[in-house]
């Protein structure tokens, strides 16, 4: 008879230990996940090869909610806001954004930030002075209150690079090239 005692005391203090751990079990399992974040982005510039880099004046950017089948095909679509279905060639006006706005960081002008709570945008930058433009598919990291991303406008490239996994081109041919 005593073991049986001791066998239901044990199984009744794991029973009261499980009922009183079930909370924090909860705590940890169910956490409220969010994709509110700002994005910081630093588009770079360097003029020559081999040059200074520094951060590029006068970019524009915004982001939107679109999926990866989607891209911005030229200058003028990326300044237009018009999106390409890359699987069946479709466009849409991009509505739905997210407007950059220039974002303090150590007195260096030209940093701009956009906040989103998108779990994926897809992100656009145009830099006018040169008729440049880049973009590129993000997923926001989950609990993450800020991320800063980067790449680099090189208008002395021939054609179009990909950069820190932005896709970055001309509008039309080149005419900064110098084949020299």
């Amino acid at each position: 008879m005593k073991k049986v005692v001791n066998i239901r005391y044990i199984a009744g203090i794991m029973a009261v230990m499980a009922v009183a751990a079930a909370p924090l079990w909860g705590i940890s399992c169910f956490k409220k996940v969010s994709h509110d974040t700002r994005i910081v982005l630093r588009a770079n510039l360097q003029s020559e090869s081999g040059g200074e880099v520094a951060v590029a004046q006068g970019v524009e950017a915004y982001a939107c909610n679109l999926g990866e089948m989607w891209e911005i095909n030229s200058y003028e679509d990326a300044v237009n806001r018009i999106a390409t279905n890359e699987t069946d060639g479709s466009t849409v006006n991009i509505e739905s954004v997210v407007e950059a706005e220039p974002y303090e960081w150590n007195d260096v002008e030209g940093i701009l930030s956009m906040h989103t709570k998108w779990p994926h945008v897809l992100l656009v930058a145009v830099y006018p002075a040169a008729k440049m433009y880049a973009w590129r598919h993000y997923d926001t990291a989950e609990n993450l209150p800020q991320t800063w991303l980067a790449f680099q406008f090189r208008p002395w490239k021939s054609s179009g690079y990909t950069d820190s996994n932005w896709h970055v081109d001309f509008a039309g041919a080149n005419d900064n090239y110098d084949e020299q």
